[in-house]
């Protein structure tokens, strides 16, 4: 599962992320590091920030229906983060 091309307001929302590298050919994957998604809409002051768990060497993310009801309807856009243990 990749980062899903749409979403709808009030669905539960899943997706996984494989484990990667760098520009410097180091490993990118959990448990030591983390990923984190912001969701912003250009239509307001509406987001969503999205923290990953561990699946096997990669990610998984999810994102509740209670708070993707909130979601208003127009074009997103998103960017993820990783970070390992804070200092990188």
């Amino acid at each position: 599962m990749t980062f899903p091309a749409e979403i709808r307001a009030g669905d539960l929302i899943q997706w996984r992320l494989a484990a990667t590298q760098d520009v410097f050919g180091n490993s990118i994957s959990s448990p030591d590091w983390s990923v984190i998604y912001y969701l912003r809409t250009n239509t307001g002051p509406i987001g969503a920030t999205v923290n990953s768990s561990a699946f096997n060497d990669g990610f998984q993310f999810s994102i509740a229906s209670n708070v993707s009801s909130t979601f208003a309807e127009g074009n997103w856009f998103y960017q993820a983060i990783a970070n390992k243990s804070g200092a990188e």
